[in-house]
């Protein structure tokens, strides 16, 4: 039996739920579940469907900041997808708001102002297809960390998404970009990155120093066709980058 997840109506009915006063108004817990309370006078068949998708997770994922490299390899070893399946807003909203419900809630809301956060963290809009969007749902974000950076010709073939996942201003800077999904670009990054760490030269500014060189670049020519090597020629030739291993 597939995985249910959410229908297109119920996805926009819940991004217009949580923008009203009634919404407002709910004390949100991770023992109760607002969506499934919301839909109680519903059949299952009125907001969600059956999809070809299994999951199916020995353990749970631990909501801290420091568990986040463990719960990503967890669920993306888990949770095996298409590249169609893997941008379903459906999906992702599906499994940040019900499947793993105790975690989005425990990791991103507890404290924080409800509905800000729910559309941020929880709730897809349907047909936005934003690659920001996708590196923030709690769950997607986790899944799409490892797609980006998983590198099998590396020893140990996470290497690049154990970096990405240690820091969390570096997630947010690489994969909230516009080149979040081109994953040739991400592990140039994150390599040069790495060499930055063996040479004694990692920083949060100097990091920043090589995104926006790259940003720059990204404004001159079409980044997303080139190679890893010729990414790696370039930022060389690059004086900014070139002061920080002075």
């Amino acid at each position: 039996m597939g995985l249910k997840i959410f229908k297109e109506n119920a996805l926009i009915e819940l991004n217009e739920f949580v923008k009203t006063e009634a919404f407002g108004s709910i004390e949100l817990s991770k023992d109760s579940n607002w969506v499934l309370n919301y839909f109680s006078d519903d059949t299952d068949y009125d907001y969600l469907f059956e999809s070809n998708i299994n999951i199916n997770m020995q353990s749970s994922l631990t909501p801290l900041v420091e568990k986040d490299f463990e719960n990503a390899i967890l669920l993306y070893e888990n949770l095996q997808l298409t590249n169609i399946q893997a941008v379903d807003e459906r999906l992702w909203s599906y499994l940040a708001l019900v499947e793993f419900w105790d975690y989005t809630y425990e990791r991103w809301i507890k404290g924080k102002e409800n509905q800000q956060v729910i559309l941020e963290r929880g709730i897809l809009k349907a047909f936005e297809k934003s690659d920001r969007s996708f590196m923030r749902n709690s769950i997607s974000r986790l899944w799409w960390g490892v797609h980006a950076t998983i590198c099998n010709e590396r020893k140990d073939k996470y290497e690049l998404t154990r970096l990405l996942f240690s820091y969390q201003d570096l997630y947010q800077q690489i994969l909230e970009r516009s080149y979040s999904k081109n994953s040739d670009i991400i592990k140039a990054i994150l390599t040069y990155i790495c060499d930055m760490k063996e040479r004694e030269k990692f920083s949060r500014r100097n990091y920043r120093v090589l995104l926006k060189e790259i940003t720059r670049l990204s404004g001159v020519i079409v980044i997303d066709t080139l190679s890893q090597k010729d990414l790696f020629t370039l930022l060389r030739q690059s004086e900014e980058i070139n002061k920080i291993f002075v």
